[in-house]
């Protein structure tokens, strides 16, 4: 997950990691005991639960900004990757086996994936915006199908998604 707008700076493919902004870094790239979290995904269905992953941690419905990166990216970026389910917190039913972390990370290796996502940022293939509505459709179809415990949402997201529900139903109640 990032803030696309954040990376989409002109000069930054012209000057590369090096000027990429420190709030860009250090928002996007938060790192925990010098690993950074990931999903796996092998197919659009894993690519939507991602997606509802980040969502159900936020604390309101807000657009989301997603990178898509190969594996093979990160082994020739010489960035290691270890799959910890143990750290895939959330409240969807056994999609913690997807999560992975980048291990190691440091300085330099942190400017190399800063590279990698410059470089792939004005790929709509690799960074994929999912607007508000499409975010609140993915909310309420896993609600619907009961993928995840309303009450374990943070309060601001529960509200934001009952005001949604609502909408939802009276929009289509109407029709």
């Amino acid at each position: 997950m990032l803030e696309r707008q954040k990376w989409e700076k002109p000069e930054l493919p012209q000057t590369g990691h090096s000027k990429t902004p420190a709030d860009t870094i250090t928002s996007d790239l938060r790192t925990r005991s010098n690993t950074l979290s990931l999903w796996r995904i092998e197919n659009k269905e894993d690519l939507t639960k991602a997606v509802l992953a980040l969502a159900v941690g936020r604390n309101q419905i807000t657009r989301l900004d997603v990178m898509i990166l190969d594996q093979v990216e990160f082994e020739e970026a010489d960035l290691t990757i270890e799959h910890t389910p143990e750290n895939g917190h959330t409240p969807l039913e056994n999609f913690h086996e997807n999560h992975y972390d980048l291990i190691d990370m440091d300085y330099q290796k942190l400017g190399v994936l800063s590279q990698l996502i410059i470089d792939n940022v004005k790929n709509p293939e690799k960074c994929i915006r999912f607007e508000k509505s499409k975010m609140i459709e993915i909310l309420y179809d896993a609600y619907i199908n009961q993928e995840f415990e309303f009450e374990e949402l943070s309060n601001g997201l529960q509200q934001d998604l009952l005001k949604a529900i609502k909408r939802l139903e009276k929009t289509r109640q109407s029709q």
